[in-house]
């Protein structure tokens, strides 16, 4: 988790460069198991810094979309699933979704 908080820092930097390689880097990992649940883990995180959590949904968002269209494709593998199913029943987490300005509870 340490490593995907600390790409989120980056990817706030002012330094262009800085942010662009922490995206490389987080586009690098999306498809490394466990991935999918630590960004959920910090989105749903009262510890973290709430610009790293909107950060971490940022990322969920785009690895969502650019994954989930008319072709599916298998982001998350079963233990994934599993880990993220048990994570959203556990915690009240509020998810909005800015495009349809509609929230929803989990």
């Amino acid at each position: 988790m340490e490593q995907v908080l600390l790409c989120l820092q980056q990817t706030l930097s002012v330094d262009a460069n800085a942010r662009d390689q922490a995206e490389s880097h987080l586009k690098q990992i999306e498809q490394t198991n466990g991935f999918t649940v630590v960004l959920l883990n910090i989105v749903a995180s009262d510890q973290i810094d709430v610009s790293l959590r909107q950060s971490a949904a940022i990322a969920l968002k785009r690895l969502t979309r650019s994954n989930w269209g008319e072709k599916v494709v298998q982001v998350f593998d079963d233990e994934d699933e599993l880990a993220m199913n048990q994570d959203v029943s556990e915690k009240p987490t509020f998810l909005i979704c800015n495009d349809d300005k509609k929230s929803f509870e989990g």
